[in-house]
């Protein structure tokens, strides 16, 4: 898979002249390869997705747990209502 950098760095290397050492194309290629190096090492640790997974377990519990409190609230509300009004009237 060739990238943008890739493609230039080649492209710049064949049209620079024999013997001559282009330090800053040299840079940016080894820049490049630590990042790369640097993201595939990243993408392969599976040590946070447990950690991540319980996370977005808890918001979910959450979420519903919100959405019952409002869709019943108001249901809990006049039952409780009622039940101070019957003691009220005893």
């Amino acid at each position: 898979m060739w990238t943008l950098l890739e493609t230039f760095t080649l492209s710049h290397s064949q049209q620079s002249h024999r013997g001559e050492r282009n330090t800053m194309t040299q840079m940016l290629i080894a820049q490049q390869l630590k990042i790369r190096e640097t993201l595939l090492r990243l993408s392969n640790r599976e040590e946070g997705q447990d950690m991540i997974e319980y996370a977005l377990l808890a918001a979910l519990i959450s979420i519903v747990a919100i959405a019952i409190i409002v869709l019943v609230g108001p249901y809990l509300k006049d039952l409780f209502q009622d039940i101070v009004n019957g003691l009220g009237s005893a």
